[in-house]
């Protein structure tokens, strides 16, 4: 399993979904930028391919495939959403 670093997000910007994450990424070990969809790291997650976490106040904080899946859930990621907050967005 490789443990991945989360560094920012890419959310939708209009419509009824509007502030929904629909992409993750960051910058892999060889400096390059990655980004990938919900549905890629929920998939990853739950193979056993890749763990993911991000840093809330220099802590490591690991994102379950339940968190992933809450985020696809419509209406319900509001809840779910604050540890994206202090995240960049991706660049494109």
């Amino acid at each position: 399993m490789k443990r991945i670093r989360i560094h920012c997000s890419i959310k939708i910007n209009r419509g009824p979904l509007k502030g929904t994450v629909e992409r993750i990424g960051g910058i892999n070990n060889n400096g390059e930028k990655w980004n990938i969809s919900i549905q890629e790291a929920l998939k990853g997650t739950k193979s056993g391919l890749w763990e993911f976490y991000v840093l809330d106040n220099n802590v490591e904080v690991t994102l379950s495939a339940e968190f992933f899946e809450k985020l696809l859930t419509p209406y319900s990621q509001n809840e779910n959403i604050t540890i994206f907050n202090e995240l960049e967005e991706c660049p494109l």
